[in-house]
C-alpha cells in the first residue's frame, strides 16, 4: 500500500523574476512532482501581480518538513517577493498541517497548540484561555 502526501498552497507574489523556475524546486513523489501554475494579473498597476498555485498528490511520500522547507525556500528567493501565501499539507494517517506566510517566513498555524489552563483570580475554576 502506498503512502501517500496531499499538498495544496497558494501564494500572492508582487514581484518575481521571469527566468525563475519553481517547478524544479518541488518535492518529488514517485510518480512525479507537485504541479505549480502561475497566473499573471492582466492589469497592469495589480499590486500582487502573480498567483502561483502549488498542488499536487505525492505518492510514496511522507516528508512533511522537505514540503515546508519548499514553502520556506520560496519566501527566501531573489525575485521572489512574497505578498501573502498559505498552504496545507496532509500526510496520510496524519492530522493535516497548515501554514501561513507572517510578512518573513511560513509559519504552522494548525493545528494550534492546545489551549492553556489557568486559575482566575475572581473563582477557584478553571477557564480555558
Amino acid at each position: 500500500m502506498s503512502q501517500w502526501t496531499h499538498v495544496n498552497g497558494i501564494v500572492r507574489i508582487d514581484t518575481m523574476r521571469y527566468d525563475l523556475y519553481i517547478g524544479g524546486l518541488t518535492p518529488w513523489g514517485s510518480e512525479g512532482p507537485l504541479n505549480v501554475v502561475v497566473w499573471q494579473s492582466p492589469a497592469p498597476n495589480s499590486i500582487a501581480k502573480f498567483t502561483v498555485s502549488i498542488f499536487g498528490d505525492l505518492r510514496d511520500y511522507n516528508n512533511e518538513e522537505e514540503v515546508v522547507a519548499f514553502f520556506e525556500n520560496l519566501a527566501t528567493m531573489d525575485g521572489f517577493w512574497i505578498r501573502s501565501g498559505v498552504f496545507e499539507v496532509e500526510v496520510e494517517g496524519l492530522e493535516p498541517s497548515i501554514y501561513q506566510f507572517n510578512g518573513e517566513k511560513f509559519v504552522k498555524v494548525f493545528p494550534a497548540s492546545p489551549p492553556q489552563t489557568r486559575r482566575t483570580k475572581c473563582s477557584e475554576t478553571d477557564q480555558t484561555l
